[in-house]
């Protein structure tokens, strides 16, 4: 059932009015002619897009094998640890690749494999030239693994094997136990060994990172600590590296300062509470407070 307003009945009523004409538009003559000019035109255009678009993947795949495209320079930046052949064969780029055929995306994951690249970047100068920059990951130690010495950032990712030929100075971070690069690198305790040494990159002069020769992790949560001017040992823990080494600075500042620090023996952080146990060689022990 429908329900028609007042004005609507009166609307009807005047409609079918005996005597009166229907009254028709212009529009209403043309209204089906119009709407199969739509249809035809319609058609048209969906035509010539699809042949627009035929074409046009056939001049892309001419255009792939124009020499007008051909690679003729490939620029490589970021560059210190690795070189920039490495970077152009491990790319897979070469003089015959064609710029416009080139895949960014998958050179990106070509370069970026390179154990030395944290990061990378691939851009196109057309009409011939290609530019790669790439972010060297920044080794702060070695790490001592089942397979050998292995780089770590400072971040605690081991990623890269050491060459017996290359001329390393780092602090090496060692294990009773060796581990996997991998796995030894995820060890709660290598984050402790670099907090230290990123407490020791501030340049202090009684504790240098350049004086740090070996950081060894115990099982008991002891971290040792050798220097490279005097190899002895510096027993601290795990926790609160903080805390340790700005007393261990004092310590130390006090041992060079007395003449001291050519006897000592070892130093012992965790001796007690408030005491640090100092050992010289062919002398007895010595109880320093923590101050220094």
């Amino acid at each position: 059932m429908k329900i028609f307003s007042t004005r609507q009945q009166v609307q009807s009523i005047q409609l079918l009015r005996p005597g009166s004409r229907p009254r028709f538009s212009t529009w209403d003559l043309f209204r089906p002619l119009f709407n199969r000019k739509l249809l035809f035109w319609a058609g048209c255009l969906l035509v010539g897009a699809s042949l627009l678009g035929m074409g046009g993947t056939v001049l892309y795949r001419h255009a792939c094998r124009w020499d007008f495209f051909l690679i003729t320079t490939v620029k490589v930046e970021g560059c210190r640890h690795t070189s920039k052949n490495e970077i152009l064969a491990i790319s897979g780029v070469d003089f015959q690749t064609n710029l416009l055929a080139l895949n960014p995306g998958l050179v990106l994951r070509s370069v970026e494999s390179h154990p030395w690249v944290m990061r990378a970047e691939i851009s196109k100068e057309w009409p011939s030239r290609l530019a790669i920059t790439i972010w060297e990951r920044e080794p702060v130690a070695l790490i001592n693994a089942e397979e050998g010495l292995s780089y770590i950032d400072n971040n605690g990712f081991a990623f890269a094997r050491v060459n017996e030929e290359e001329d390393i100075d780092y602090p090496v971070i060692t294990y009773e136990k060796p581990a996997a690069a991998a796995a030894a690198a995820e060890q709660a305790g290598v984050q402790s060994a670099l907090l230290f040494l990123r407490y020791t990159a501030k340049g202090n002069s009684f504790l240098p990172m350049q004086n740090i020769s070996e950081i060894h992790l115990a099982e008991d949560k002891t971290m040792v600590v050798y220097l490279l001017e005097r190899p002895f040992a510096i027993y601290l823990r795990q926790d609160e590296i903080k805390t340790q080494y700005y007393r261990l600075i004092r310590v130390l500042r006090g041992l060079y300062k007395s003449g001291e620090f050519e006897q000592t023996a070892f130093i012992n952080m965790n001796y007690m509470e408030n005491k640090v146990l100092v050992r010289m060689a062919g002398t007895g022990l010595q109880d320093r407070d923590k101050n220094g």
